[in-house]
């Protein structure tokens, strides 16, 4: 079986056969200065909030789990991660839904879909930035990709 022509959207099979490609070829983890860590490789961009006892609130135009939230880690076991997921500039955006692509993304990464948020990008993973600052006690991290398709 061939897979579709490049102009053609990717069916849910070989979507999954391509991040399969993509995720064996880069690999970067970082400890941020907010106690989170961010791993990336070709498939996404994943944060790890650190699991102590902590509310974390969002408010994100994210797909899964978007607009205000509340995350509870009332344990070491209960953990939250943001996941911006990249798809091939090919993908329709239906097939599969956004919703699935990256609640069943987050099962595959061992995360609970219920306490991610998930994000879609077709811009390459290579052009992951990162950036701390600290204010008056305040300590941010902004985590970036970016491209044209």
């Amino acid at each position: 079986h061939n897979p579709p022509q490049p102009h053609q959207p990717l069916d849910a099979h070989h979507l999954q056969l391509r991040q399969q490609q993509l995720g064996r070829m880069m690999q970067k983890k970082k400890n941020l200065s907010t106690g989170a860590t961010v791993s990336v490789n070709n498939e996404r961009v994943r944060v790890d909030l650190p699991t102590s006892n902590t509310t974390y609130q969002s408010i994100s135009s994210a797909i899964l789990n978007g607009g205000c939230q509340v995350f509870e880690t009332s344990s070491s076991t209960c953990s939250t991660h943001v996941i911006n997921y990249k798809v091939p500039s090919t993908y329709d955006g239906l097939n599969p839904s956004p919703q699935s692509l990256l609640a069943n993304f987050a099962k595959k990464e061992q995360v609970d879909p219920n306490n991610t948020v998930g994000m879609l990008t077709a811009a390459s993973m290579e052009t992951f930035s990162h950036s701390s600052r600290s204010a008056m006690g305040v300590s941010i991290d902004v985590i970036v990709t970016a491209g044209l398709s």
